[in-house]
């Protein structure tokens, strides 16, 4: 009895060593046949206008087609310059069009106040965005936005930012 327990042990080793060993190499095909999208998924950037605002961003880009992805994140805003003072977070959905290395960007943000004024007429604001996105091979990426908020004045804020994409 001793012997045929062994041998029934090592067949079922053997045969849940095949599995994980064919699920590896199934796993490394398909990590293999990814890594050709050329789409780099995340992209940390930082905005500014030079007058009233400076933002750091996260996006994370979600592939719908060769020329459609859709694109979630948030920023953070602080106002410098006029706008000194003031602290934003922005969450957004945007459409990324286009590619692979220029890309128009349409979408829509919330702006949230982090620190609410009790002279301010509101602390939250929704937002549309459209920008021209230049990405390189070498994974930098330069922005150029009008973001149009509609609870503030001015309500057209232009930027340009810089960022990298990983």
């Amino acid at each position: 009895m001793m012997h045929s327990d062994v041998s029934y042990a090592l067949v079922f080793k053997s045969t849940v060593m095949r599995k994980l060993i064919m699920a590896l190499g199934l796993l490394f095909i398909v990590d293999a046949l990814s890594a050709q999208d050329l789409t780099r998924r995340n992209t940390v950037m930082v905005e500014s206008n030079f007058i009233m605002s400076l933002s750091l961003s996260y996006d994370r880009v979600v592939p719908v087609n060769e020329k459609m992805s859709l694109m979630v994140g948030a920023d953070y805003v602080m106002g410098v310059g006029f706008g000194y003072g003031s602290h934003w977070v922005a969450p957004e959905m945007d459409l990324l069009l286009f590619g692979p290395r220029n890309f128009l960007e349409t979408g829509v943000q919330y702006y949230y106040s982090i620190n609410p004024d009790s002279e301010a007429e509101s602390n939250s604001s929704p937002a549309l965005r459209i920008a021209y996105r230049f990405q390189g091979d070498n994974r930098w990426t330069l922005r150029s936005t009008a973001n149009f908020i509609f609870e503030i004045d001015p309500i057209f804020i232009p930027s340009i930012g810089i960022g990298y994409s990983f």
